[in-house]
């Protein structure tokens, strides 16, 4: 059973005759179906009784591909679609919301973690989501991290939610470190020297323009139009492509993370995500998520390495974040001011958090509580990983992840496994030419284990699906096979289990 079918059945007609003025809560993995539950079951539902759903989304590229399928399906007689922003931008120019989401039977508010990610720089998402709360019509709340905005909800608003959570799926992820952008650009070297594709994942555009202007044959980059300095690099023909064949053609899709709830990327092809300067795991869960899983599909997931020291840094400029707010909530404007004034090191030099607003007639300073729940969550987050102890960050991740094993980059040792493997390939069957290359004895099997430990210490190198994994964690289309055989001891034949290099 496909996984959205799976999804659409465990959500029956009975079930969504209940969601009449509620607020239901989808809660389920990436590439679980959320989407499709919502183009098939829930518009079947809809267009026989006659009625409307609106799907409310986060990004302009993800809002451009629902509206194409949509189209292309015929079913923009039921499903309208539109942006959080639209919402946004009518609230803030003094629009009336009166009535509109009453038109509609459904509102489905689709990645609403937004809400929360979004806030520590868009100080409007609240602005949506009060509008949104206090609609007199059904509401149906999905996201595959919503973890921390459910959190919210339950601390600063009245709703209740009719809850569907669905246990997160086992997915083929193996991760690796790099120490530097050194090793990155290696990383992006050897994806296109093998012909392999990624998606490059920066908060630093500044280093996604590099990356790509130097692999421009090789590589699409993207952000969001609101960049506008760097949204002159991006070919939107080619952005179109994607979003109508959700895939890309060339090796490296640089993006910025205005793409972690965007497009959705189906092709078996691109079997690795790159992560820089990204530490949030609610985005890095959101971007592994683009590449939508089929059966049989592996993914590398590349992340940086991370000091305590360098956590340690970011838990202060959260707290540096938080402290204008924290110091509002117990004083005067006019003592905040003063304070602020006699001790600018306490602060932040950019406010994200407390904002000047008009209530009647009458400026006043405003704490954004979206924006106060997100850096104070994360703040939580980082604080977690410095009690994982030494490289808590990277442990973090796999806790999260549900990943036992890493390895680390190593770019030259990378190459030269890949050339010892590809001396010891065997094509077909086993002949008096490959003796030098078959591994039969334990000493040719240690000298053989000893290579790969040079890159991936591991305690279980003796186990072939080990051994295997750890090729495919590091890119490395090569496998071990085992294959009866024997050796002559003592002048007798004894059977053994020999093994061979294989191309994967």
């Amino acid at each position: 059973m496909s996984e959205n079918i799976f999804l659409s059945e465990s959500i029956t007609d009975t079930d969504i005759e209940t969601w009449y003025l509620q607020d239901v809560l989808i809660s389920a993995d990436t590439g679980y179906g959320k989407t499709h539950f919502i183009k098939t079951k829930l518009y079947e539902y809809a267009k026989k009784r006659k009625q409307k759903i609106l799907l409310l989304l986060p990004r302009k590229s993800l809002k451009n591909q629902n509206i194409k399928q949509i189209k292309k399906e015929g079913k923009l007689d039921v499903i309208s679609i539109t942006g959080y922003h639209v919402i946004e931008n009518i609230v803030k120019h003094g629009g009336s919301l009166k009535g509109y989401f009453e038109k509609f039977d459904f509102v489905v508010c689709d990645e609403f973690h937004y809400f929360i990610s979004d806030a520590s720089f868009n100080k409007d998402t609240v602005k949506s989501l009060q509008a949104i709360i206090q609609a007199n019509t059904s509401k149906i709340w999905i996201s595959a991290t919503s973890e921390k905005v459910v959190k919210f909800f339950h601390q600063y608003t009245d709703v209740k939610f009719i809850e569907y959570k669905f246990p997160s799926k086992d997915k083929d992820i193996k991760l690796v470190t790099y120490k530097n952008e050194s090793e990155l650009d290696q990383i992006v070297d050897i994806t296109i020297t093998e012909g392999k594709k990624a998606i490059l994942f920066t908060n630093d555009l500044h280093y996604g323009v590099k990356v790509y202007e130097r692999y421009s044959r090789y590589a699409t980059f993207n952000c969001s139009e609101s960049n506008y300095y760097f949204y002159k690099f991006v070919d939107e023909h080619e952005i179109n492509q994607i979003e109508e064949s959700e895939s890309f053609k060339k090796n490296i899709l640089v993006t910025s993370t205005a793409f972690d709830c965007g497009l959705n990327i189906c092709d078996k092809t691109v079997d690795r995500i790159i992560l820089h300067n990204i530490h949030e795991i609610d985005t890095i869960i959101q971007c592994i998520g683009r590449k939508r899983f089929e059966i049989g599909d592996r993914l590398t997931i590349y992340i940086p390495e991370l000091k305590n020291q360098a956590i340690g840094a970011y838990i202060a400029g959260t707290k540096k974040a938080l402290a204008r707010a924290n110091f509002l909530k117990f004083h005067t404007e006019t003592q905040l001011i003063r304070e602020t004034e006699m001790n600018p090191r306490k602060y932040a030099k950019i406010e994200r958090i407390v904002f000047d607003t008009i209530q009647n007639g009458t400026v006043k300073k405003t704490i954004n509580e979206a924006a106060y729940f997100h850096f104070a969550e994360l703040a939580a987050e980082y604080s977690q990983m410095i009690k994982l102890g030494c490289n808590g960050f990277r442990k973090f991740v796999m806790q999260k992840l549900g990943i036992k094993s890493y390895s680390c980059f190593n770019g030259t040792g990378h190459r030269d496994l890949a050339c010892y493997l590809e001396s010891l390939v065997i094509d077909g069957q086993v002949k008096k030419a490959d003796k030098n290359k078959i591994m039969k004895s334990k000493a040719d099997k240690d000298k053989f284990i000893d290579r790969i430990k040079m890159l991936h210490k591991d305690d279980y190198l003796r186990d072939l699906t080990v051994i295997n994994q750890i090729f495919a964690s590091l890119g490395l289309m090569y496998k071990v096979e085992a294959y009866a055989t024997s050796i002559m001891v003592d002048g007798r034949k004894k059977s053994v289990k020999a093994w061979k290099v294989v191309r994967a």
